[in-house]
């Protein structure tokens, strides 16, 4: 999960042909995983990591979004459309929309509120979510 997730030091070096941890000044190889040990494929090719233009097609869509309307158009359907709750769980004014299955690598939310307020969020799946996604 975290050699998909785009906000961590942790990703597949081209370059190098390496699993790296660390900023670009400072990369370090690793032949396990920082969080679980697992060890780690010799290749990109022989795990489960996502392509890597599949990030960029979901953010190059995301940031044309103004409206949750246009999350409709572009995404279509999605998996959860609710108002986001506060602390104490009662619904406030902003839209929380939610979609699971526009990737087998990533899940994306969008929040709104009225009138100018909207951002969102990619987010890596699991690897065991992706092992049993529908291909």
């Amino acid at each position: 999960m975290m050699v998909n997730d785009r906000a961590t030091p942790f990703t597949y070096s081209d370059e190098s042909g390496f699993f790296v941890q660390g900023p670009d000044s400072t990369q370090y190889p690793i032949q396990h995983c920082p969080w679980c040990g697992e060890a780690l494929p010799k290749r990109v090719g022989d795990g489960p990591i996502a392509p890597a233009d599949e990030y960029a097609r979901i953010y190059d869509n995301a940031t044309t979004i103004r409206k949750p309307e246009e999350c409709f158009e572009i995404f279509g359907q999605p998996d959860y459309d609710k108002p986001f709750p506060d602390d104490m769980g009662i619904p406030t004014d902003l839209r929380n929309i939610e979609y699971y299955s526009i990737s087998n690598w990533y899940t994306l939310e969008f929040y709104f509120e009225d009138p100018d307020y909207r951002r969102f969020a990619i987010h890596a799946k699991p690897i065991p979510l992706y092992n049993n996604a529908e291909q």
